[in-house]
């Protein structure tokens, strides 16, 4: 049995069952975040919950979703219950919140709904080495920086073009500026072993971005967040893009310009990274919620 909560009533993923005239279906308007919990050392852990959720929040806010069920205590109750009833371990989870059925009036939606499932996915792997391509198909920026559906049409657009070899695509905007991958925020090494990455201008806040933003300056990186066009890919030496759900990904390749897959800093960062998910570093252990069973 899977369980989600929706409205705040835990039940069988089964029972969670919607029409074709679901408004957020026809029109595309939804706020979601995505979460991970780790089986930790000290036992299973949500990763950067508050964090998650006051986005969540603030995204919710932006699209005018109102409810009760959004409050970000209950979020927090909700989210911590429902990876206890899995039984903890190694987890993506998703808040979701939509608009109901009803389609005939913009001007007047239906009530928001607000739902929380989560998927049993692999504990963490060896960090992936990866291929880009640069997509054909410009990314909006407009509204970039909130965590709506809206936000992805254009990665679905850009991954239907995408040539054999590539694993991901490198999105751009108008300008030629870099923008995130379909999914992932996207970090440079330059040849001075400082690094650069797109401002929130041109990408999401990401957590997982902030997370390593964060553990590399306090490693002595300086990381500078600024306006990055392509032609400068060529002039870097080494590349990472970093997601909830994929956490640190090693970029080998954008196009035909080469990175070091090697390189020292940023192996080194996927090492750190991945002692603050499993609790072994003590100076993250705030970042980690634990579940009491």
């Amino acid at each position: 049995m899977s369980l989600v909560y929706l409205d705040g009533a835990l039940i069988d993923a089964s029972d969670a069952r919607f029409g074709p005239s679901l408004f957020s279906l026809n029109y595309a308007v939804c706020a979601f975040e995505g979460i991970r919990c780790y089986a930790a050392d000290g036992g299973s852990a949500v990763f950067r919950l508050r964090e998650h959720l006051e986005r969540y929040r603030r995204t919710c806010d932006f699209l005018g979703l109102e409810s009760p069920y959004l409050d970000e205590d209950t979020q927090y109750r909700a989210t911590m219950d429902l990876v206890r009833r899995f039984g903890g371990g190694d987890l993506y989870i998703r808040p979701i919140a939509f608009l109901d059925e009803g389609i005939m009036r913009l001007d007047e939606p239906p009530a928001p709904r607000s739902c929380i499932f989560a998927i049993p996915i692999p504990a963490p792997k060896p960090v992936p080495v990866i291929g880009l391509g640069v997509s054909t198909h410009p990314r909006s920026t407009e509204t970039i920086s909130r965590k709506i559906s809206r936000n992805y049409f254009d990665s679905y657009l850009g991954l239907r073009s995408r040539l054999p070899g590539d694993d991901d695509l490198l999105f751009l905007d108008t300008n030629g500026k870099i923008t995130e991958t379909s999914a992932h925020n996207i970090f440079f090494f330059t040849n001075k072993g400082e690094v650069v990455t797109p401002t929130t201008t041109h990408c999401l806040p990401g957590i997982t971005r902030d997370t390593v933003i964060t553990l590399l300056r306090r490693g002595g990186t300086s990381v500078t967040e600024r306006d990055i066009h392509v032609s400068e890919a060529a002039f870097f030496s080494a590349a990472f893009t970093t997601s909830t759900a994929s956490e640190i990904r090693i970029v080998a390749r954008i196009a035909t310009t080469n990175f070091d897959a090697h390189h020292a800093k940023l192996r080194r960062l996927v090492d750190e990274f991945r002692r603050c998910t499993l609790g072994r570093d003590p100076e993250c252990k705030e970042w980690n919620c634990y579940v009491q069973s």
